[in-house]
């Protein structure tokens, strides 16, 4: 009697172990990161971020943008309406650190 409950506890335990394996290699694809044209400006306490599409394709209404002006000043916004080839948008954010390198992006 303890060998069979020994087998069915190994087997549960060894099939468990296989389902984790499987789950933990899936893989979600977010799509093809596209850049954006991304500044800085004023005031300094609270700049303006603008994202600009720098492509040449217009980027659809609902879509998320992401933005980043150093590694502690960064956020997204979700477009309310589609964003045409050389048009921009506007966000604000408090000022973190010292210097910035903005970019902006989104995901296809």
């Amino acid at each position: 009697m303890k060998n069979r409950f020994f087998l069915a506890i190994s087997a549960m335990m060894v099939s468990a172990a296989l389902l984790l394996s499987a789950t933990a290699q899936t893989k979600i694809d977010i799509g093809k990161q596209v850049k954006l044209k991304c500044n800085v400006g004023t005031p300094v306490e609270f700049p303006t971020i603008t994202i600009t599409n720098s492509t040449n394709k217009t980027v659809p209404a609902g879509k998320k943008i992401y933005w980043q002006a150093n590694s502690v000043m960064k956020g997204s916004i979700v477009l309310s309406g589609p964003l045409a080839p050389g048009e921009s948008v506007t966000t604000s954010s408090e000022a973190k650190g010292t210097s910035y390198n903005p970019s902006a992006w989104y995901f296809q």
